[in-house]
């Protein structure tokens, strides 16, 4: 069976830092590829009132306890902070990490927390531009030799210089999340490393690589430099009744049930096939999101689904 490389989105809702740090550890010592933080204020699944750790700072400790794996936030929301201070963070934490940083950006798409917290929460078309303006500054920043003067809709720079730089060069890979045809992906092919689409169907995967495709070459890029990845829930279960509950529990975020029907829930081997159709539709990472900060349950997964491939 062809590869497939995986990682791992921790849970920062209703958990603590020892928890944390265990199941990083686990992720570490595995067949992991990557590990990840989740960038939101309040529970997107859950009751507000429930713990809710913030990414860069948990990601900042995780660079602390681990050796191997990547690290990155899927992905910092452009509402959250200006561009500017999280280039710095980036490339901060890149020195912290030993170059294993991958910066993650995208539109946003919670617009309770936003309203939670009075945060400006603009139409959808808005936050794109934000997005857009917000990669080409954060490349621009982390890459460039002399002082940046830079005027956009939403930034403004006056002959800004960024030290300390990323121990990687020319700069961390920038991960680039969300599957808008128009403008989403379109940014992608100008300024990412990465895309990370959230797993719909394989057949959906295929065409927002078709699209992408079809952006790099308006603006003349080799598609073949962008890593293809995706986001999913997995969970591995031989229980018939916690498929079914696992699958409504996603079906808020999933929206069809063609979508609910191909998320890799189930029997190990239901798992490998599922994740195996998205491997065959152009993916070549695979993030899982909400599993338990667990060891054991990482340690699964690794050797029943990871495994197989």
């Amino acid at each position: 069976m062809a590869s497939l490389q995986f990682g791992a989105q921790l849970r920062l809702i209703s958990t603590e830092w020892a928890s944390l740090e265990t199941a990083a550890r686990a992720v570490d010592a595995g067949p992991w590829r990557s590990l990840w933080t989740g960038d939101h204020l309040v529970a997107v699944l859950g009751d507000e009132r429930e713990d809710c750790l913030e990414a860069w700072s948990v990601l900042a400790g995780l660079a602390r306890v681990t050796e191997r794996v990547r690290l990155g936030v899927l992905v910092s929301s452009v509402t959250f902070r200006h561009p500017v201070v999280l280039a710095k963070m980036a490339a901060t934490l890149d020195q912290m990490c030993g170059g294993r940083l991958e910066i993650g950006l995208g539109a946003g798409y919670h617009r309770r927390e936003h309203a939670a917290y009075g945060l400006d929460y603009p139409p959808l078309g808005v936050r794109s531009d934000m997005l857009e303006e917000a990669c080409e500054l954060t490349d621009l920043l982390l890459t460039a030799e002399e002082p940046i003067d830079y005027t956009g809709k939403h930034y403004s720079l006056d002959a800004a210089v960024l030290a300390p730089r990323c121990v990687q060069q020319p700069r961390a890979p920038l991960v680039i999340a969300g599957g808008g045809e128009l403008r989403t992906l379109r940014t992608v092919a100008r300024f990412g490393d990465v895309m990370n689409v959230v797993a719909s169907t394989p057949v959906e995967l295929r065409h927002k690589i078709d699209v992408l495709e079809r952006h790099c070459e308006a603006v003349d890029r080799d598609p073949a430099e962008i890593r293809k990845t995706i986001l999913t829930f997995l969970h591995v279960t031989e229980d018939a009744k916690e498929e079914a509950r696992l699958r409504e529990r996603y079906k808020q975020l999933v929206r069809t049930t063609e979508a609910q029907a191909a998320l890799p829930i189930g029997p190990a081997g239901k798992v490998v096939e599922a994740l195996a159709a998205f491997r065959d539709a152009g993916a070549e990472e695979v993030v899982v999101t909400d599993l338990p900060n667990d060891p054991d349950v990482y340690e699964r997964v690794a050797v029943e689904v990871i495994g197989e491939f």
